[in-house]
């Protein structure tokens, strides 16, 4: 019987929670973690708050303070993709949408993305409240 084969570790990062490991050191993430792991610095980034890069961020805190409707969902939307695009060369978005749930006063955020190492499709839905 052949052995298993090891996965390849294309890319790797720390646990975003600092978890520990095994030994007590912070725990590594790999490959599609260590991808979803910039994903969300990017998303939850502030302009401004990175001393040496201000620039690195994804600029949707204010609109969350604009009139819920389709435009701000169009505007949240172009943030994000122009975020991933400028900020995470690793993947390629192929589907991104933010819509309104007005009952809520929260918007809902799908992308789609492929890392382009893996060809590995990653589907990211997670809802954002209006302030």
């Amino acid at each position: 019987m052949p052995a298993p084969q090891k996965e390849y570790i294309f890319w790797k990062d720390i646990d975003i929670q600092l978890r520990r490991n095994a030994r007590g050191d912070v725990a590594d993430q790999e490959n599609k973690y260590a991808i979803l792991n910039s994903v969300y610095n990017i998303l939850s980034t502030v302009p401004g708050t990175r001393r040496w890069l201000p620039d690195f961020a994804c600029d949707i805190k204010g609109l969350l303070f604009e009139p819920m409707d389709d435009e701000t969902s169009r505007r949240i939307t172009d943030q994000i993709l122009g975020a991933l695009a400028r900020w995470e060369p690793r993947i390629k978005v192929t589907h991104g949408q933010v819509i309104p749930n007005y009952d809520q006063a929260t918007y809902t955020v799908s992308i789609v993305f492929e890392i382009l190492k893996s060809n590995e499709q990653i589907n990211l839905d997670f809802s954002i409240r209006k302030l």
